[in-house]
């Protein structure tokens, strides 16, 4: 085991959160499902910081550098989630269709 491993701000609950919903917006939005213009492609990209930021106070309790730390820690863990599940919908393993 290594000696010295950094603590996660958040548990892993929290993570295991972000990175599903980073893999469903992910083939969501390679699917199409936000639409087209301004506001689709916006909406994927604005959204997910304040949701993280909030997922993390909501864990942290209170604690103001756990909930800085935590909200960007599930912010990355998001968006590395969310490659992963456009690069999926995009070879075709995996699709959603939208009318």
């Amino acid at each position: 085991m290594i000696e010295n491993q950094p603590d996660l701000p958040l548990g892993t609950f929290w993570y295991a959160v972000a990175f599903v919903a980073g893999l469903y917006w992910g083939v969501s939005f390679s699917s199409g499902a936000f639409g087209s213009g301004a506001f689709g492609l916006l909406y994927p990209i604005l959204v997910p910081p304040f949701v993280c930021f909030g997922m993390a106070s909501y864990a942290a309790k209170g604690d103001q550098r756990r909930i800085i730390l935590g909200a960007i820690t599930l912010y990355i863990n998001f968006l590395f989630s969310f490659g992963i599940g456009y690069v999926v919908a995009e070879s075709g393993m995996v699709r959603f269709f939208y009318d």
